[in-house]
């Protein structure tokens, strides 16, 4: 439960499940536990955009992209 990776990883699977309120819990427990994990962020935009609301994403993906401009995720 407090590996970044693995949490990330949750995150894009349950998105893809349609379950976006776990999805999101999952990619902010990982930037709770690393808030300088850039793609932790990144998921966090990610799964706002699996639900059309690019308002919310945008800070997420601005913190993804600061903390690695060189992000192809973000």
């Amino acid at each position: 439960p407090e590996d970044v990776d693995c949490l990330i990883s949750r995150s894009e699977a349950l998105a893809s499940l349609g379950r976006p309120g776990e999805a999101l819990a999952a990619a902010q427990q990982a930037i709770a536990i690393d808030p300088d994990a850039s793609n932790a962020h990144a998921a966090a935009g990610w799964v706002y955009l699996s639900q059309f609301r690019r308002g919310p994403a945008l800070p997420f993906f601005r913190e993804a992209t600061r903390l690695d401009p060189e992000s192809n995720w973000a």
